[in-house]
């Protein structure tokens, strides 16, 4: 038995059970709205493209999990599932709210060949909030910093970087 469980009270393992049925619903609906998704770009007269949707699964880094259940995948796994829902829609413009909340150094970095990847490939514009200083300098081509509603910064990640007032309010150090 995992050292975890055994100082798991009972009460907290049936809270851990709860939140495990829990997510496995909202995957489960995820996984209903992006077929909802798909079927009504058909009834408005798109047809969904199997071989673009099949390019889409493998961009997104999902090819060895394209047959399972969102509910089976990882926290990011999922996030890659809603980049594919949100891609296979062939918006021009994608807009992601704090993408990389909650992910590790290596899934950031991840992250940000995604992006990079959607961006060269398919050529869709980013429209990126997000407080992961390294993501947004590393995939920005344009950067606008607010600190509390009001604009402090506009340029590329290099001005951005040096801007006195943004490394007051986010970065701490002047970065050469």
């Amino acid at each position: 038995m995992p050292a975890r469980e055994c100082l798991t009270l009972p009460f907290e393992r049936d809270l851990d059970q709860r939140d495990d049925r829990v997510g496995e619903r909202k995957a489960e609906q995820a996984e209903q709205r992006a077929e909802q998704d798909l079927r009504a770009q058909h009834q408005r007269g798109r047809k969904v493209d199997r071989a673009y949707v099949d390019e889409l699964i493998e961009l997104v880094g999902l090819k060895d999990f394209a047959s399972a259940k969102p509910a089976q995948l990882s926290g990011g796994m999922r996030q890659r599932v809603a980049f594919l829902r949100a891609l296979a829609t062939e918006r021009e413009l994608l807009c992601l709210d704090e993408p990389a909340a909650g992910l590790n150094p290596r899934e950031s970095l991840d992250l940000n060949t995604l992006l990079l990847s959607i961006r060269k490939d398919l050529g869709t514009a980013l429209l990126l909030i997000e407080h992961d200083m390294g993501v947004v300098m590393d995939i920005s081509d344009r950067v606008v910093v607010l600190d509390y509603g009001k604009k402090i910064g506009d340029g590329t990640p290099s001005e951005v970087r040096n801007n006195q007032a943004v490394i007051d309010a986010y970065l701490g150090v002047a970065h050469d």
